[in-house]
């Protein structure tokens, strides 16, 4: 009978060792932008805070908002993305929603408001991202595309139809996909079946040539030995990672901070160089869920710790000091993590009770934690708010 028991524990065991990783939501809760953030709490209200240069936060007349300041209440949200020159939104029922930046001064920020205007197209949302000129979308059809960020009209311009004139690109490759990011200068995709894509442009931003849509859409397959479920980039990064179908950690990109984790330094490869055996298994963990920062990563293994490693000059590991790592640092065991995101010089992480931290070094209150500028560790946000822990299951898509 002992020996029986021992028997069922030990399956059980090796069960859970071995179960299958359940991927983290597709879209995200909460979004980090160059100086500011914005979050979804429990009641679907988006909220925001930091520097509001451009209207990034469309609050008129107001600089900085250094504590969570409420922005929309209706309808009720799934997600929010901020990106380079807008930020969109997805609501409850699946539709597109976006409100673009003037570019401009805090103070000249009048009348742009804080709501956002439907984009009246036909398909449901699950994902979306802009960078640069451009934004990209995953429907619930699996369907992905590419859009130019730049021709989305405002309401007062478009025709008696309530349609934005813009032209969507479906990308090219795959039937269907399971989620995708925008990388400097790239797209990377991931299909249902799991193989890993990137469009075919060799031209970067930095080479004084701005992406088009229809240059992101044009997918290309990168064969490797591994299926996938995810992929993380960021446009303020050039490195990228991808979890595999057993919660196992890929990379490629630039490492010289460390940002790979895999206990190396210098060109991992780069990135418009892309070969099957350069995009190599980092570690042994098993991950549930990752955020890609500017040379740093922050991450959450299956039992709900938090990890960072790479760059730490602006304190974005989280770790207490300021010492770059090239391997994996545990932040916390304390609490459990669900969901974590990054930016240049911040990141942000939610536990399970829907308690929001946030880390690194920030002017004008982009760390939501009054007018302090740096926080070594992860540190409460202010406000007795509960934020949204879940934004949708990734199953969209799927066989």
């Amino acid at each position: 009978m002992i020996l029986l028991a021992i028997g069922v524990v030990a399956f059980w065991q090796m069960r859970y060792r071995f179960a299958p990783i359940s991927a983290p939501p597709l879209a995200r809760t909460i979004t980090i932008g160059d100086a500011h953030m914005l979050a979804i709490d429990k009641a679907g209200r988006i909220f925001g805070w930091g520097r509001n240069v451009g209207g990034a936060l469309g609050l008129p007349e107001v600089c900085v908002a250094d504590r969570p300041t409420l922005l929309i209440t209706e309808p009720a949200w799934r997600s929010v993305h901020t990106g380079t020159e807008a930020s969109y939104a997805i609501a409850r029922d699946g539709s597109l929603w976006r409100r673009a930046f003037s570019q401009r001064g805090c103070a000249l920020s009048r009348g742009l408001g804080s709501q956002y205007e439907a984009l009246n197209w036909d398909s449901r949302w699950v994902k979306v991202q802009q960078a640069w000129n451009v934004a990209a979308g995953l429907d619930e059809q699996g369907v992905l595309w590419f859009w130019n960020d730049r021709e989305v009209l405002p309401e007062a311009a478009r025709d008696l139809g309530g349609r934005a004139e813009v032209a969507l690109v479906k990308a090219t490759g795959a039937q269907q996909w399971r989620d995708f990011c925008l990388s400097v200068g790239n797209s990377y995709a991931i299909a249902t079946d799991g193989a890993l894509w990137t469009d075919t442009l060799k031209l970067k931003p930095s080479d004084g040539h701005v992406p088009r849509p229809n240059e992101l859409a044009h997918m290309a397959h990168i064969p490797t030995s591994s299926a996938f479920t995810r992929v993380f980039c960021s446009d303020v990064s050039p490195h990228v990672l991808a979890l595999d179908m057993d919660g196992h950690l890929w990379g490629f990109g630039d490492n010289s901070a460390g940002a790979l984790g895999n206990g190396a330094g210098g060109a991992f490869p780069k990135i418009d160089t892309i070969a099957p055996e350069a995009i190599q298994r980092l570690n042994s963990r098993r991950w549930k869920d990752i955020a890609v920062g500017s040379h740093f990563t922050i991450g959450i293994t299956d039992d709900g710790s938090l990890w960072s490693w790479g760059n730490n000059a602006k304190a974005t590991l989280g770790t207490g000091d300021r010492e770059n790592s090239n391997r994996p640092r545990r932040i916390d065991h304390t609490r459990e993590w669900v969901s974590v995101s990054a930016g240049g010089s911040l990141a942000a992480g939610l536990t399970r009770e829907g308690i929001l931290y946030t880390w690194g070094s920030a002017d004008d209150g982009a760390l939501g934690q009054g007018r302090s500028r740096t926080s070594l560790t992860p540190t409460r946000i202010s406000g007795e708010e509960r934020w949204a822990v879940t934004a949708l299951s990734d199953m969209i898509g799927r066989p």
